[in-house]
């Protein structure tokens, strides 16, 4: 690899660079899917629709029984879903480049992957380290979705060898996560669309209301010139879906589609990301069919879709 794109990639991973830790932004600019259903294939025939807004009561109810269901969700354990994903990297004045990769991932209480047929195109040569730099980017692009995502706190979590620590660290804010929080940081909408047969879906969407959501950061750590055990106390803030709009089954609740903005502070940077899903359903459980995100940091951009692939 020369010189001049070993700096600039180091510049833009470190950037961006988050990897392990990263990801999200604003106003989606792909071209709109269908809801995930048959019934929303209908969305842009407006005239065959009938959108009503909910009253604050029954908005309520959806709302309460869409969280109960989200979560229902987010316990399920999958079989290993196998998924392809095609990114392209831009960074200021530098020429693009693409990588594409099929990766298994199963979904439990704790996420396990393998990466299987990488493929990169670009004018540079790629270390060793370069394309573990860019796996660990596109393994996390899995993880983009209304109820998960990857946490960059700017707290750090020091080793435990170092004398003592104690570090608590923030929830990210979902909106269809908990229903009094969400109540307490949000803005939100609902609405039923439906035909004359009794096809429908619900939508529901979030904007963040205007309330500062801070945590303590609480660490002890041996003061050397004092010689004496110290607290650190400092106020910072986690990631957190700023906008969203949610289309769910109508009867069922699940989820069929989800359209969101994504805010991550990392150090002095600010990382955000416009992202879809769109889900299949499996059992009354929805299963991520496609993603499609746009993330953004200082002055690096990547576009990813991320396709489940069925055998």
């Amino acid at each position: 690899m020369n010189l001049l794109f070993q700096k600039n990639f180091v510049s833009m991973i470190r950037g961006c660079a988050i990897l392990i830790l990263m990801i999200f932004g604003n106003v989606i600019a792909f071209a709109q899917e269908p809801l995930g259903s048959t019934f929303a294939e209908m969305e842009d025939s407006m005239s065959s629709l009938s959108i009503t807004p909910l009253k604050p009561t029954l908005a309520r109810k959806v709302l309460s029984k869409a969280i109960d269901k989200a979560e229902k969700d987010l316990q399920n354990k999958h079989k290993v879903d196998k998924y392809q994903i095609n990114a392209t990297f831009n960074r200021d004045s530098m020429t693009s480049f693409s990588v594409s990769c099929d990766i298994l991932i199963e979904r439990n209480y704790t996420i396990n992957y393998s990466i299987e047929n990488f493929k990169y195109d670009g004018p540079y040569t790629l270390t060793r380290q370069d394309s573990a730099y860019i796996v660990h980017y596109i393994k996390w692009f899995t993880l983009i979705e209304h109820n998960k995502l990857p946490l960059t706190s700017p707290v750090r979590v020091a080793p435990a060898s170092i004398h003592g620590m104690m570090v608590k660290l923030g929830d990210i804010l979902y909106p269809l996560k908990d229903y009094d929080t969400t109540l307490r940081y949000y803005y939100y909408s609902a609405y039923s669309i439906g035909d004359a047969s009794g096809k429908g879906i619900y939508r529901l969407v979030f904007s963040r209301n205007k309330k500062k959501r801070l945590f303590e950061n609480r660490i002890k750590l041996y003061n050397k010139k004092t010689q004496r055990f110290e607290y650190d106390y400092n106020k910072y803030e986690v990631g957190e879906i700023i906008s969203g709009t949610a289309y769910l089954d109508i009867h069922s609740l699940r989820i069929t589609q989800f359209k969101g903005h994504a805010r991550m502070p990392y150090d002095e940077h600010i990382i955000n990301v416009h992202f879809q899903n769109n889900y299949d359903e499996e059992n009354d459980t929805p299963i991520l069919r496609q993603t499609k995100l746009v993330w953004e940091v200082k002055g690096t951009k990547i576009k990813a879709t991320v396709r489940r692939i069925t055998e």
